[in-house]
């Protein structure tokens, strides 16, 4: 997990909670799994080779259909550039792309891009 994950995962009570633009992870076998809210209980994520099929897009799924049964929580960035509908403008932007890249354009980056968030 990176620096701004949490140890305990935990399936948000209502979609009501999560503001537009909020960085989501979730665990997955072996690794945890980035998206961005984009209200109306839907997520942006890279599906990369969370869909089996090969490296998936860029798309929009929903809130359960990106948790998988294992719940999320909100990752918070503090110093980030960009927050709430700008994060999800910028996401959108993304949707449809295919250049996923384990090590340096994954689900994660594409989060991390969304907001520019800094270092901490």
């Amino acid at each position: 997990m990176s620096q701004h994950e949490q140890s305990s995962f935990a399936v948000s009570a209502s979609t009501r909670d999560l503001s537009v633009g909020a960085h989501l992870v979730t665990k997955r076998p072996g690794y945890t799994h980035h998206g961005i809210y984009i209200g109306s209980g839907r997520v942006i994520h890279y599906a990369g080779l969370s869909s089996h099929i090969g490296r998936g897009p860029v798309e929009a799924v929903s809130i359960e259909q990106f948790s998988a049964e294992s719940g999320f929580q909100v990752v918070s960035h503090p110093h980030a550039q960009y927050t709430g509908l700008e994060v999800a403008r910028r996401a959108v932007s993304r949707l449809g792309e295919q250049n996923y890249r384990l090590l340096t354009n994954n689900c994660e980056h594409l989060c991390l891009w969304c907001g520019r968030a800094s270092e901490e």
